[in-house]
């Protein structure tokens, strides 16, 4: 599921201004507080040079910073420093903290004489999110000069130079300051993740399938509603129904629409899995629930019979380890479902729930309006609005011991069951505060240590990755880069980025830059550990982001995503598939309005096996060439350290340092030691032939070959020369 953040860290940044400079903030773009505009260019600051900032990055605490600004000569009288301080385990901030800067040195750039001004910050001692802009005075003129990204959607305006202004924008640069004891689990740094949304990837036991003659599951009655009208199972290898036509079959049945996929049938597809080279699989939620997608939980201490419940989970995590594999559950902390256990407002439970009794014990675990029992719609804070879904009260200690600190918590008893880790839904739900996840921390890494605590946050997570609270988070941030970069020159809207809807098109040079934004905000160890995704169960399918109008079939999205994909897996973090996109399973959303194609549910297509029920041409059928392609890129995976655990190096960035031979290839390295991988990618129209600069890695006369293509090459005058096919990439290895 996906919560929609506004722009948050604008607003946090606007509530931070002094009160006389907040209503006239967004006159940002004015000439600079009476400095001419020839003044205000001279002003730089680059948070990717090191002469301007020694640090770049996160930075552990107490870490001594010194930064440095550029004025024209004899340009200013003073510059200060000013900063806010965002306590990531509080979520208080402080500031402003003005700091004065002192002249440094004369410096000269394209024959002209520069000031530049000198400061050391020491980081806190705590993790924190500094936030700092210039304040520049010469005379009776001032001017301030701070980062220019939009929102926290904004990749490719984050980090690097910034903008002059007149008053005091809300943006700022930041420095991410972590614990230092901050580790990940190494071994998510090498996975390659399979996300898996049960009810859709197979059905293993058509006996546990709700509403069939002799179900082990039954046929409830969900939320208070006939069973034929509750739940409708549909044939494997069938359309969707869609929800979203006011006049068909299926109207607004988001829910109720099952296709009967379990746990057996995730066990009987391991081979599988393992072969193409996956071993980690993150499971949307499991647990019993009243719907398709298990977001509204019933129990989180019991497997969904339609899944095969408990005995099914265990046979499955059997199976998982026997094959030195590792699983990932999805943890819904913020509401549960008013058909839920604790709730019960269809009286489906024998006990009493919140909603029909002041007595119940579960009564102080929700926020209620009134004291009326029954309870009816309004009487209850519900979690966005939704009416399904009462909102937890986190404040209430019994909620607390149910999730994470009881001794038979949510996390405690799934973790002793054989769980790896944990997915936390929504987790930048204002509902939840930092110290919930503090705290949610602190207990998850004393049942395991090596389990991964993963948050489900779109925009900028650094104020939960400074080691206090999450170890990564579903890297959405990586998609909207790589998507913009394989589109080509191309945009995208839809409504599934989480409130930022729009996919811009990225040349190699701005991809670049807006890769190291996201990287600069977060701890290598966070970044080491991300879920780099292309889509997931709450966007549209990558295959059909990459579909331009123009395309001859989907031969170049194909193309399009095989780019992509080699991108996702040789970049740092580890990569996670949503289930069927390695077979190019062909899933199209459909329009919802102005706003643009929107991904649910037309994305959570059954996965086309061609032994189940059905026509698999349906949504397939699986192209076996994509399957290959991903299976090179998993084991090419495991077979090079310097893809889990080396540095990142940009080389070539064809938009600007090779335009006439290369205007569209972008290139990079991994290296850990003598390990070298170096991946080319051409997201043009047109073959390129691009001069790889390699003679930090590979002497003159190296053999290299390519590893998706088998082809060979031979570094010569500090180079690797290509010719590189449109909407193609090259990995090359010794």
């Amino acid at each position: 599921m996906t919560y929609n953040m506004t722009n948050s860290r604008r607003i946090l940044a606007a509530l931070l201004l002094p009160a006389a400079l907040a209503p006239i903030a967004l006159s940002r773009f004015g000439q600079a507080g009476g400095f001419d505009p020839g003044a205000t260019a001279a002003f730089l600051h680059d948070t990717f040079d090191s002469f301007y900032r020694s640090a770049e990055g996160a930075v552990p605490e107490n870490t001594a910073v010194t930064l440095r600004f550029r004025t024209a000569h004899f340009g200013a009288d003073s510059v200060t420093v000013r900063a806010y301080l965002l306590d990531t385990g509080s979520g208080q901030t402080t500031g402003p903290v003005d700091t004065a800067m002192v002249f440094d040195q004369n410096i000269t750039s394209g024959g002209v004489m520069y000031d530049a001004w000198k400061t050391a910050v020491t980081m806190p001692s705590k993790p924190t999110i500094f936030y700092y802009k210039f304040i520049v005075k010469h005379g009776e003129s001032i001017a301030f000069y701070s980062d220019d990204y939009v929102d926290n959607y904004d990749n490719l305006n984050k980090g690097g130079t910034g903008v002059a202004s007149a008053t005091e924008p809300f943006d700022s640069f930041q420095i991410t300051v972590y614990d230092p004891q901050f580790k990940t689990p190494s071994w998510l740094h090498s996975a390659n993740v399979y996300q898996i949304f049960p009810d859709r990837f197979r059905n293993g036991n058509p006996g546990n399938d709700y509403c069939v003659p002799n179900s082990s599951s039954g046929c409830p009655s969900l939320y208070g509603e006939p069973q034929s009208e509750t739940i409708a199972v549909h044939p494997w290898n069938s359309l969707l129904c869609d929800p979203r036509d006011p006049n068909g079959a299926c109207a607004n049945d988001f829910g109720n629409v099952f296709y009967g996929g379990d746990l057996t049938g995730i066990q009987q597809k391991l081979t599988y899995l393992r072969d193409v080279g996956f071993d980690t699989i993150y499971l949307t939620p499991i647990f019993q629930a009243s719907s398709n997608h298990r977001y509204d939980t019933d129990d989180f201490l019991h497997v969904d019979p339609a899944l095969g419940g408990d005995p099914a989970f265990a046979a499955l995590v059997s199976a998982v380890h026997a094959a030195n594999m590792h699983l990932i559950l999805d943890a819904v902390f913020n509401h549960a479902s008013s058909d839920s256990m604790y709730f019960n407002r269809y009286n489906r439970f024998s006990s009493p729930g919140a909603c029909q009794s002041l007595s119940s014990p579960y009564r102080s675990w929700f926020e209620f309006n009134n004291q009326h029992v029954p309870c009816t719609t309004g009487d209850y804070a519900a979690w966005a609005g939704v009416d399904t879904l009462p909102a937890f009260n986190h404040n209430q200690a019994a909620v607390q011991q149910l999730f994470y600190s009881g001794l038979n918590s949510v996390l405690h008893h799934w973790y002793e069951a054989g769980a790896a880790g944990w997915r936390f839904d929504a987790a930048d739900d204002p509902n939840f505060q930092h110290s919930w996840w503090t705290a949610t921390r602190k207990f998850a890494k004393q049942y395991s240590a090596n389990g991964p605590l993963i948050g489900e946050i779109w925009p900028d997570a650094s104020a939960w990755l400074a080691g206090d609270q999450f170890d990564s988070v579903m890297n959405y941030r990586f998609r909207r880069n790589v998507l913009g970069f394989a589109r080509g020159p191309y945009d995208w809207s839809d409504e599934n980025d989480n409130g930022a809807d729009k996919i811009v098109p990225l040349s190699p040079s701005q991809f670049d830059h807006a890769n190291r934004a996201v990287r600069d905000d977060y701890p290598d160890q966070a970044t080491a550990a991300m879920l780099n995704l292309l889509d997931s169960h709450d966007t549209n399918r990558a295959l059909f982001v990459l579909t331009i109008l123009g395309d001859n079939g989907l031969q170049q999205a194909k193309e399009r995503l095989q780019l992509a994909a080699a991108f996702q897996f040789t970049y740092t973090g580890a990569p996670m598939i949503l289930y069927g996109d390695e077979v190019a399973i062909n899933a199209p959303s459909r329009s919802n309005g102005a706003n643009g194609p929107i991904g649910d549910p037309y994305v959570r297509a059954p996965f086309p096996w061609t032994d189940q029920p059905g026509d698999p041409s349906v949504y397939g059928p699986p192209d076996n060439k994509i399957t290959a392609f991903y299976t090179t890129l998993a084991h090419l995976r495991r077979q090079h350290p310097a893809l889990t655990g080396g540095s990142f190096v940009t080389l070539l960035t064809g938009d600007t340092q090779q335009a006439v031979t290369a205007p569209n290839t972008y290139a990079f390295a991994r290296v850990l030691g003598n390990d070298v991988v170096v991946t080319v990618l051409n997201n043009g129209t047109a073959a390129n032939s691009p001069a790889i600069p390699v003679a930090a890695y590979f002497a003159d006369g190296t053999a290299v070959q390519d590893a998706l293509a088998g082809k060979k090459y031979t570094a010569s005058g500090g180079n690797i020369t290509l010719i590189l096919p449109p909407r193609t990439a090259v990995i090359l290895t010794r």
